[in-house]
């Protein structure tokens, strides 16, 4: 329920962010 305090891009940031740390692992 992160998207109710935080906006849009941020969670979209840190989706990709942990896409790319779970690719790279």
């Amino acid at each position: 329920m992160e998207s109710l305090t935080v906006p849009p891009t941020k969670i979209s940031k840190r989706e990709n962010f942990q896409v790319d740390v779970e690719a790279k692992s």
